[in-house]
């Protein structure tokens, strides 16, 4: 799990004011809404339904007037408008906390209002920045104290005294801002852990990418070359096959690095992830991902052998799946050269089957895991050994198989080897 850190409390201390928090234009104008049709509302309620010692139409009347000018604000100039920001929270601040606090002592602090304080000021944090909140729930509260009294307002027209804010009382709207200021706060630290998590997998999609690209580099000028050499030659066919197997790699190292940015895409939408479908082989997909996997080692050693005992199709993205069996195969080599320190062929298999649904393993005889290891091996940025990974491999193995529908499973014997089962219930037999 992320610790909060000296930093990510520095940028919810230190932010610029959010006037309008988070800038939802559905919840602005939702709100500003309910300025407008609801203190009249309230009015109806607090002076008909349930009639309370004080309540005033004028007052209700000028928060509603606030909305509409709100409400004018963001049409003409949008949301993200400082005019219309400062129309918005000139209007939160006066339709929440200092209306009722205002009510709250004008009725002689009885527990409707002090429900409706508490009510309305946990509101006005959910609607602006919590520093600006504080600060004005805080004059709202003064204010009112004060001047309730000496204008003579509601209850305190008869000259009486009334205790407003008993112990009680203060202890309610105290736990009120500080527990709202606690969730505000929270909310921010937990924006700044994100972000860096965002960013630093923005860095490893950067990194991932840049493999392929490198290698497209590389037989791009050694393709290059070999053209221009043989100008002056009579090419014969055996030189034809290796430029062919040149412009191969060139095509499918493209394919890779086009995969790799359309699967980052399909994991940074949660709503919709891998939503491009269409029949896919899982053969095909096999053989292909095992291409990608060694011709990424800069090899064409046989480093994993794929098996297809009946094929089968899912409607997926191949992009997706590849990728999904590209990790697959590279933590597979991994483990094999952490024990063996090499690999020969057969250490790394790949088999496709289909009975009553699709099945793809892909199997290791590697350095295998411990029971504690297994159980974490799906968490997001969990690696053994940093220095052999960014741990977000397996999480996106495992994000593919259920957005396809599909289960994964794992058995693993330290010191022997792992295999990794996916099956795919919607699967059609090829």
């Amino acid at each position: 799990m992320s610790r909060l850190s000296l930093s990510d409390n520095q940028h919810a201390l230190f932010a610029p004011l959010e006037v309008v928090k988070d800038q939802s234009r559905l919840k602005s104008w939702v709100f500003a809404f309910a300025l407008v049709f609801g203190h009249p509302l309230y009015h109806w309620a607090w002076s008909t339904l349930s009639p309370q010692p004080y309540e005033s139409l004028g007052w209700r009347l000028i928060a509603a007037g606030l909305g509409v000018v709100a409400l004018l604000a963001m049409h003409r100039y949008g949301i993200e408008d400082r005019r219309a920001a400062i129309a918005y929270g000139i209007g939160a601040a006066f339709g929440t906390v200092v209306l009722s606090a205002w009510f709250y002592v004008a009725n002689g602090g009885n527990a409707v209002w002090l429900a409706s304080l508490v009510a309305l000021t946990m509101l006005y944090y959910t609607l602006t920045d919590w520093r600006l909140a504080t600060v004005v729930t805080a004059l709202a509260f003064a204010v009112a104290y004060v001047c309730v009294p000496m204008l003579q307002v509601g209850v305190w027209a008869n000259g009486m005294q009334h205790q407003v804010f008993d112990v009680s009382a203060w202890l309610i709207l105290g736990f009120t801002i500080a527990m709202s200021i606690l969730t505000r706060y929270t909310d921010l630290s937990m924006q700044a852990v994100r972000m860096r998590s965002q960013l630093g997998a923005l860095g490893i999609t950067a990194h991932e990418v840049r493999t392929p690209l490198a290698s497209l580099q590389l037989l791009s000028q050694g393709l290059r070359d070999r053209l221009y050499s043989l100008r002056a030659e009579k090419a014969v066919s055996a030189e034809l096959e290796d430029i062919k197997e040149l412009a191969d790699d060139v095509v499918r190292f493209c394919e890779h690095a086009h995969a790799l940015i359309e699967t980052q895409l399909a994991n940074a939408n949660p709503f919709k992830p891998f939503a491009e479908r269409a029949p896919v082989r899982l053969g095909d997909v096999a053989q292909s991902a095992v291409a990608t996997f060694v011709r990424g080692r800069g090899t064409r050693a046989p480093l994993a052998i794929v098996t297809v005992k009946k094929d089968f199709s899912i409607d997926a993205e191949p992009g997706a799946l590849q990728q999904m069996l590209v990790n697959l195969l590279n933590n597979a080599l991994k483990a094999v050269v952490l024990r063996h320190g090499t690999t020969v062929p057969g250490q790394i298999n790949v088999s496709v089957d289909y009975e009553g649904l699709g099945q793809i393993t892909v199997s290791d005889s590697g350095c295998g895991m411990t029971k504690a290891e297994l159980a974490r091996i799906f968490d997001p940025f969990y690696t053994g050994d940093p220095k052999l990974g960014h741990g977000l491999g397996l999480t996106f193995v495992q994000s593919v198989v259920i957005g396809y529908g599909g289960s994964i499973s794992v058995t693993s014997v330290d010191g022997q080897g792992t295999s990794f089962s996916i099956s795919f219930p919607k699967a059609t037999p090829v």
